[in-house]
């Protein structure tokens, strides 16, 4: 195989287990959510599992990307940073949520802002592959994601409506 490929390969792949990570970590805030705020814990269990999956997933891909030499096009200015400021987003948030510093409405803007991240972000808005199995991977986890930003903003609109009762 020929270097430059297996250096994109690489890099590809390196950047997908860091994106299956910040995954593992929106899943870990969910379950925190599950645990703070207990009158939506089916949710935030749902899409916790939801993001284990997603993880899982991605881990799949990035082992799909090295075994098979399949590039993904649409990796163009994505930016490693952006994800590291995300990933510490959300750790502060979830860290200041075990210990009681945040009320359900910040929460719930946080676990916007989050999911709005990720609906928007480069990788899943442009990122695809001419192999139709990983293409299809990659669209659920879109999919799923603008599902769960549709989920959090109708319980932040119950809950928002239930303040100015």
């Amino acid at each position: 195989m020929d270097n430059l490929l297996v250096r994109i390969c690489e890099q590809q792949q390196g950047f997908i287990r860091k994106i299956a990570a910040n995954e593992g970590v929106i899943a870990q805030f969910y379950q925190t959510m599950a645990v703070k705020f207990t009158e939506f814990n089916d949710v935030w269990r749902g899409l916790a599992e939801d993001e284990q999956e997603h993880q899982k997933v991605l881990n799949e891909i990035a082992d799909q990307v090295a075994e098979k030499s399949i590039v993904l096009s649409g990796f163009e200015g994505y930016n490693k940073e952006d994800l590291d400021k995300l990933t510490d987003f959300i750790e502060n948030h979830m860290k200041r949520i075990k210990e009681g510093k945040v009320t359900l409405p910040i929460a719930l803007a946080s676990a916007l802002s989050i999911e709005r991240s990720l609906a928007e972000s480069p990788f899943f808005q442009q990122v695809h592959s001419a192999d139709e199995e990983l293409e299809n991977k990659l669209r659920k986890i879109s999919q799923d994601t603008q599902t769960h930003y549709n989920t959090i903003d109708r319980i932040n609109t119950e809950v928002s409506s239930r303040s100015f009762r």
